[in-house]
């Protein structure tokens, strides 16, 4: 992975670079280090991508908006990752308070089991992401990156 940051400073010394290869954080750390950059020119996403995911699935059990829902998760991006459950609030209230406990462990297990797609392919999508909506003064993190991969062609928009 140096190899490839070095590669990135020399061929685009003024790049912001998301990464989104496993482990997350300590790559991105590395990349940071490696680059000797500010900390805004290296990002990571991974754990981001599940505890949105959770907090739209959460919203839309409660009619909620996703922005009065709060997720921390930690740990690699797949089955193993840590949902901090008392970190899954409301607008301040627990969600367990609002949906109970069996409801909520069915929607970490879904949120899990996107996380960990069916098939390997590195460009797929998650599966639960709802669609960018228009005239909202907030964005949801997404890569806005497709690479053609496993004999498919590139996403073009």
């Amino acid at each position: 992975m140096q190899a490839i940051a070095r590669d990135i400073g020399r061929l685009a010394p003024g790049a912001v670079v998301i990464n989104m290869v496993e482990p997350i954080d300590l790559l991105t750390l590395s990349i940071q280090e490696t680059l000797e950059c500010d900390r805004f020119k290296v990002m990571g996403v991974g754990g981001l991508l599940s505890s949105t995911r959770l907090r739209h699935l959460v919203a839309r059990a409660l009619g909620v908006s996703p922005r009065e829902v709060t997720a921390l998760i930690i740990g690699p991006h797949h089955r193993s990752m840590t949902f901090l459950r008392d970190t899954i609030r409301v607008s301040g209230i627990p969600a367990t308070a609002l949906l109970g406990e069996e409801r909520l462990t069915q929607l970490i297990e879904e949120a899990l089991s996107a996380a960990t797609p069916s098939w390997r392919c590195p460009s797929a999508p998650p599966r639960t992401t709802p669609p960018a909506r228009r005239r909202r003064r907030s964005s949801m993190p997404s890569s806005p990156i497709r690479r053609p991969c496993c004999g498919l062609r590139a996403l073009r928009g």
